[in-house]
């Protein structure tokens, strides 16, 4: 796999040597667009194989060609099956080409919004794919730091489907440890750890927080950690997180199983030191025992609600129902 070259400048000359990978794919639709550039399906002519293709303008991501090296870095020597594979890149003058596996199943984020919620036994199989790729990211002292539903697709449209982790974008490899650490300020505001809030050096441990956060909402349908979008929500949300302050609501919780909490609080630790490794959440009795109750929590979808509402969460209907009494 050849590393993109051009680093400094926008080249006006030649085509990169790379430009003639270009020719063993045929382009078809866009798949989804961000920030950065966009993706897009093709097929790798050679072999018919169905691909996704990032393709990012370099000119807008001018000054920070690290960052698109950094993920290439990292996922060039990654080989699981819960890891989206990164097959090659090439770039042309003004573009930087990374030639992915192509998932079909749709983000997690995706399921839960249609959803609302996933009956306890398909969520024991969602967390564990995941933590089996967090495992082996571990294992190699690499950080994922912003994981969240958003970046893990469904491998394809199976209701069994094995989940893949994605956007590396701002992975981090530990390079001396197990005592090296990270102090960057980075990730989601929903799932970042508190010592990541707080300023304070954090290692593997902060993606374990995030599997918490997600187990929590895909078994009862909202966020653990509620907090708006003025600057008063978000710092009433870190306090939150900071505080390790929430709550099974009897309403949405009272048919999962005490197995699954038990698991979330673990990983919801606030003391990182304290939250299980991958391979240690993976022994959980949730994760390897037969299933007390599979019965499917009542939802905040229930309520017409979204992820991203302020008003998806048990707090609300407290807001609810003191406007409607007064």
């Amino acid at each position: 796999m050849g590393l993109f070259s051009a680093l400094n400048t926008l080249a006006h000359g030649a085509q990169p040597d790379s430009y003639i990978r270009k020719k063993s794919y045929q382009f078809e639709k866009e798949l989804g667009r961000g920030s950065f550039g966009s993706v897009k399906q093709a097929t790798r002519l050679d072999d018919n194989l169905p691909v996704a293709i990032k393709v990012i303008p370099k000119k807008l991501v001018k000054g920070h060609f690290d960052l698109v090296l950094s993920e290439v870095n990292v996922l060039k020597d990654l080989s699981h099956p819960n890891i989206v594979r990164l097959h090659e890149t090439f770039e042309s003058r003004d573009k930087f080409y990374m030639v992915f596996e192509l998932a079909t199943g749709g983000e997690l984020f995706e399921r839960l919004l249609e959803f609302g919620k996933i009956a306890e036994k398909e969520a024991i199989g969602i967390v564990r794919s995941v933590l089996h790729g967090l495992q082996y990211l571990h294992s190699k002292n690499i950080v994922h730091r912003d994981i969240k539903p958003e970046n893990l697709l469904f491998k394809n449209q199976s209701p069994n489907a094995e989940l893949l982790i994605c956007d590396f974008g701002i992975a981090k490899k530990l390079t001396d440890p197990p005592s090296s650490v990270l102090d960057t300020l980075c990730g989601s505001p929903l799932y970042v750890a508190p010592e990541v809030l707080e300023r304070k050096a954090y290692g593997c441990s902060v993606d374990i927080w995030a599997m918490g956060v997600i187990t929590y909402m895909i078994l009862c349908g909202y966020q653990p950690f509620q907090g708006g979008k003025d600057q008063k929500d978000q710092k009433e949300l870190n306090a939150q997180i900071t505080n390790a302050k929430y709550e099974f609501h009897e309403r949405y919780w009272r048919h999962i199983s005490h197995d699954a909490k038990d698991f979330i609080q673990q990983l919801l630790s606030l003391d990182p030191s304290k939250r299980p490794t991958a391979t240690e959440a993976l022994k959980h009795p949730w994760l390897t025992a037969a299933l007390s109750s599979t019965k499917p929590a009542e939802s905040a979808n229930d309520k017409q609600t979204t992820y991203q509402s302020a008003n998806s969460s048990p707090a609300a209907d407290t807001t609810a129902q003191a406007a409607a009494s007064s």
